[in-house]
């Protein structure tokens, strides 16, 4: 959603809304990014490392609550620009405190579900302690709503949140019977969400986010965007809903 912001190409940052996603969507999508906007937004996410960490975690700026998302988005980010979280700076590695799986979860479903994603951008090895990958993957799967979905509050699916965890889960959908099993029924879920424009809405308002995770969720599992009746609406995919974005 960020890759398009001139001012975010010119001095990226870092932040949910400042530099991971629009850094992220560049490298995964093999774009040329500038010396100048690469130096400029690893120098941003070094100083705000130095500035917040402390035991392996990113801390807010009273340093009296930790998201472990913060830690996630960065690895993400990190990872997929070609570094390594763990020595990026200096005897401070973003890993560590995926130790403490109280604190990976204190931020609820989307906490751990990012955490996931971040480990599995390339294997990284979980520091001893309290959290694996199976209870990383237990976790999400008991965090379903009644319908078969996830949501951040509440027990009605989300679109943005059920794609979300289907990203996260699809690696093991082959070789667990439990993900696999869920991982259908969401899929199911996600099909009765689609607009007939073949759009999604979450929070009750449709928007590209959540088009473009279910996109995400629906690539891992090679499912047929252009051919797969189930998300195909009125004759509308959901890539065409992407295009109906573009401007003239």
């Amino acid at each position: 959603k960020d890759t398009g912001d001139a001012q975010a190409l010119k001095m990226p940052g870092t932040g949910s809304i400042e530099g991971e996603w629009l850094m992220l969507g560049l490298a995964r999508a093999e774009h040329t990014i500038t010396t100048d906007n690469r130096t400029t937004y690893l120098d941003a996410v070094r100083s705000y490392i130095n500035a917040r960490y402390r035991d392996g975690k990113l801390y807010d700026d009273g340093f009296n609550t930790t998201v472990s998302t913060d830690n996630s988005r960065i690895i993400l980010a990190l990872t997929a620009l070609g570094e390594d979280p763990q020595t990026f700076v200096t005897g401070k590695d973003l890993l560590k405190g995926y130790s403490d799986f109280d604190w990976v979860k204190k931020q609820g479903i989307n906490g751990t579900i990012w955490a996931l994603l971040a480990l599995d951008s390339k294997q990284y090895e979980i520091p001893k302690g309290t959290t694996t990958r199976d209870k990383l993957i237990s976790e999400i799967l008991s965090k379903r709503t009644s319908n078969g979905g996830w949501a951040t509050a509440g027990n009605v699916a989300d679109a943005d949140m059920t794609a979300m965890a289907i990203q996260a889960l699809a690696p093991y959908y082959e070789k667990n019977s439990a993900v696999k099993t869920a991982v259908e029924k969401a899929l199911q879920i996600l099909s009765t969400m689609q607009d007939e424009n073949g759009g999604f809405a979450s929070f009750g308002t449709e928007n590209l986010e959540s088009a473009a995770q279910t996109v995400i969720a629906l690539s891992t599992l090679n499912v047929e965007l252009l051919s797969d009746e189930a998300f195909i609406k009125n004759g509308k995919s959901v890539l065409d809903y992407l295009l109906s974005y573009q401007l003239s």
